[in-house]
């Protein structure tokens, strides 16, 4: 696979008519999304199994509808030329529907407007479950589940293939996955507290330490865990690898919640600072804009980008920190507002911002642009709308340094990407 240009030729007329009656249902169904999100402009984008591509746009109350199709050479007016990435984005959260009898949790997984996909549960309609993560190449999604209305939590690895399978028994939790989805990290309680665990199809599930912990990230090949553990009464941040099991990286209160794909970065919160830590230049605070209380995280791939929250006047802020400074992001209005997670080239952050009158709705934003607003999986019977997204991958990305990383890590033959 590679990234190539696309020529696509806009229809207009008879040639456009037997689309139209599907273009004004996917503009229905980006109305509703910005009525939820009192946008007063937003693009969506569906392509279709034909190679129609349908595009809708809604900006200022002025709708246009384009409907493209594949061309193979430019020869007529109104070509429209897109880049065509290798995957797509993939977006993973979770969010209220309606059950049985009352409104029940469901991980969800997006790639796209109007792509939106209901994971499931490891139960019955009446069970929950939620999405926390999702694999560097976009493959596996890892989270928890419940079999029954009352049963315990389980944690579960999900892919198109199989469907949502449970990796450990109750009560457990997967917060973490590599960037192949060969490993996956939580905790798990086997009696009383909770141990940090690590999962391969292989070995399974292994506790990484003795004393109560809790896993929260990992490394992009699996080598290295992150997470809280604690000391003596207190909560310490951990960093944890097969050869120096978990050190103790602040010596003070903290959590560890991210790591870089490399393993040297770690970020979470001190106290109520956020932080930034790395084997090379230890702990770094990262500035909260005159806040608070602030927590990171998610950090990209090299280090250099790292999201979280800051609370600013009482407000909750999403913000990106870079080797430039600080930055707030996602913001529509004054609406309080989370980042949660960054895909691994920095560019990509999802998160929530809150709907008025309550509750919020997942987003994601790229880059500069304005936040897209993440389509909701269904009604609710008490009316109230809740989604947050939690993970983000970009494996256009992640295909491309994954090749270079493995010449640098092995110098050997490496995945085949250009295919």
């Amino acid at each position: 696979m590679k990234e190539y240009r696309e020529i696509r030729k806009q229809l207009s007329g008879p040639e456009a008519s037997p689309y139209m009656g599907y273009a004004r249902k996917v503009l229905g169904e980006m109305k509703n999304v910005m009525g939820l999100g009192g946008l007063q402009q937003l693009r969506w984008v569906k392509d279709l199994k034909d190679g129609t591509r349908i595009v809708v746009t809604s900006v200022f109350g002025q709708d246009k509808v384009k409907v493209l199709v594949p061309v193979k050479a430019i020869k007529d007016k109104g070509v429209e030329m897109i880049r065509v990435k290798v995957q797509a984005l993939v977006v993973v959260g979770n969010a209220f529907v309606k059950g049985p009898t009352y409104d029940v949790r469901r991980a969800w997984v997006w790639t796209g407007p109007g792509s939106i996909v209901n994971m499931g549960t490891l139960g019955d309609a009446s069970s929950h479950s939620e999405a926390w993560g999702v694999s560097g190449d976009g493959s596996v999604v890892v989270g928890y589940a419940t079999q029954t209305e009352f049963s315990g939590s389980r944690a579960f690895r999900w892919t198109t293939a199989s469907g949502m399978e449970a990796i450990a028994g109750a009560t457990s939790y997967a917060w973490g996955v590599s960037g192949d989805g060969s490993v996956i990290v939580g905790d798990i309680y086997p009696v009383v507290s909770s141990k940090a665990f690590r999962w391969t199809a292989k070995t399974g599930v292994e506790y990484i330490m003795a004393n109560e912990s809790f896993a929260r990230g990992v490394s992009e090949d699996g080598d290295v865990v992150v997470g809280f553990m604690q000391v003596s009464g207190d909560t310490r941040a951990f960093r944890w690898t097969h050869d120096t099991g978990a050190e103790d990286i602040l010596g003070t209160i903290s959590a560890a919640y991210g790591v870089s794909a490399d393993g040297l970065v770690v970020v979470g919160a001190m106290g109520n600072t956020p932080f930034k830590w790395s084997v090379a230049g230890g702990l770094e605070s990262l500035d909260m804009m005159g806040g608070s209380t602030g927590v990171a995280y998610g950090v990209s791939e090299d280090g250099s980008v790292v999201v979280g929250i800051v609370t600013i006047s009482g407000q909750t802020r999403a913000v990106k920190w870079t080797l430039k400074g600080v930055e707030r992001i996602a913001t529509i209005g004054e609406r309080t507002n989370s980042a949660t997670a960054v895909s691994y080239d920095g560019d990509a952050v999802v998160g929530r911002i809150a709907i008025p009158g309550g509750g919020g709705v997942a987003y994601v934003v790229e880059g500069k642009g304005a936040p897209v607003l993440i389509e909701t999986l269904g009604s609710t019977f008490s009316g109230f709308f809740s989604a947050t997204a939690f993970g983000v991958a970009t494996p256009a990305t992640y295909f491309k340094n994954h090749r270079v990383v493995s010449k640098l890590k092995h110098d050997t033959a490496t995945r085949k990407v250009d295919e």
